[in-house]
C-alpha cells in the first residue's frame, strides 16, 4: 500500500505482523461494535476472542509514538491526496475523514 509511508514505523511494523486469524478478530469485532457500550466491554471482548492479540495491542498502544498517530487521526485531510484515496479504498470506513 502507498499509504504506509505515512503512518509511524512502529504501527506499519505493528500491521506487517497481524496474522489472518488476528484480522478476521478485529472485523467480528468491528461488526459488533456498535452492541459494545464502551472501550471495557471491547477489551474485554478482544481478550476473549484473542488474548495474543490484545496483549500485542494494548503493548503496542503503550509504545507507539502517540503525537504522531493523533496528528494523522485529527488531520486526514492535510495527507496527499493519492495518499487519501489509497487509505479510502482499503478502508472505506475512513472515506467520510476525508471530505470537506
Amino acid at each position: 500500500m502507498r499509504f504506509s509511508n505515512v503512518f509511524p514505523t512502529e504501527f506499519q511494523q505493528f500491521i506487517k505482523e497481524l496474522t489472518l486469524e488476528d484480522v478476521n478478530t478485529l472485523e467480528e469485532l468491528l461488526k459488533n461494535i456498535d452492541s459494545l457500550n464502551d472501550s471495557q466491554q471491547v477489551n474485554k471482548q478482544l481478550k476473549a476472542k484473542n488474548p495474543n492479540l490484545a496483549k500485542r495491542i494494548f503493548n503496542a498502544i503503550a509504545t507507539f509514538d502517540k503525537p504522531k498517530i493523533d496528528n494523522i487521526v485529527k488531520e486526514p485531510k492535510n495527507l496527499p491526496k493519492e495518499t487519501q484515496e489509497d487509505i479510502a479504498k482499503a478502508f472505506p470506513s475512513f472515506a467520510p475523514k476525508f471530505k470537506n
